[in-house]
């Protein structure tokens, strides 16, 4: 069967306008689909991406640096995914 991945973006500059309840109702929303899809054998992985984890390594002549990032400016944030396996 084929596999798709879907990626989950946002806008960070959204979220701050929404209250803890609405985001609630977000959050409960994509847990009862992950579980439709669960249910139905389609879902085969997933993960949320860790906040300001990322690292940049680039070797200068013969020493290496190792740097947050990578950054972007970018109105959207990947957030993470799921892996579908789907006819």
């Amino acid at each position: 069967m084929p596999k798709y991945i879907l990626l989950l973006h946002e806008a960070p500059d959204v979220m701050p306008d929404f209250s803890p309840e609405q985001m609630q109702e977000i959050i409960d929303r994509y847990k009862r689909w992950r579980m439709s899809l669960a249910e139905r054998g389609i879902l085969s992985g997933g993960e949320k991406l860790r906040d300001g984890a990322g690292r940049v390594l680039r070797k200068n002549s013969s020493k290496l640096a190792i740097t947050d990032g990578p950054y972007d400016e970018s109105k959207e944030v990947i957030g993470g995914y799921f892996l579908l396996e789907a006819p």
